[in-house]
């Protein structure tokens, strides 16, 4: 039980109290780039305003893992009420960083990502949130783009949280390749 309050407490000082509004927190601006988000972002008794969220893939892939083992401990402990509390944040985090991660920062052209009807977010892939952006991915990973190895990291959390179709479906449209046709 330890182990889960150290756990627990760290999830709180980056994404704040699942049971508040404002779940998930904003990750600090020096930590991630801004996203341009729609309703998802936030509820509407948020304090927090829609445009100042700021998320970052890798980070947030380790929360979902996370709230959602602690949804699997308490499930597996027949507590289904605590459960139920981390499996709604799992669910809540996954909206947000599909609402602002798959959708381009902003309407500037070098912001720009390409639409894409597969994917459910409506574009091809998911960006991993750097503070700075450019048109063109660079490969020193100093810019805000799309990152292999964090686009996986991703599906894996999807297929972890029984988000499989979805993880197909945004694998899809980054890797159209490695796809036979189906129904995706």
């Amino acid at each position: 039980q330890k182990s889960i309050n150290r756990a627990l407490q760290l999830l709180e000082s980056v994404y704040g109290p699942i049971a508040s509004p404002d779940f998930p927190l904003p990750m600090r601006s020096s930590e991630a780039g801004p996203c341009q988000c729609s309703v998802q972002c936030s509820s509407s008794s948020s304090t927090q305003p829609r445009e100042q969220q700021h998320r970052y893939l890798w980070t947030d892939a380790f929360a979902v893992l996370a709230y959602q083992t602690l949804a699997d401990s308490y499930k597996s402990r027949k507590n289904e009420n605590e459960a139920k509390k981390y499996r709604d944040a799992v669910e809540k985090l996954i909206a947000v960083v599909h609402d602002c991660l798959g959708k381009p920062r902003s309407e500037r052209e070098k912001d720009g990502m390409t639409p894409c009807t597969i994917s459910p977010t409506g574009y091809v892939g998911l960006r991993i949130g750097k503070e700075e952006s450019r048109k063109t991915t660079d490969y020193g990973m100093n810019y805000d783009g799309q990152y292999w190895h964090y686009i996986d990291k991703w599906l894996f959390v999807l297929a972890r949280t029984g988000h499989a179709e979805e993880g197909v479906r945004i694998a899809k449209s980054c890797f159209p390749y490695f796809f036979s046709s189906s129904k995706y």
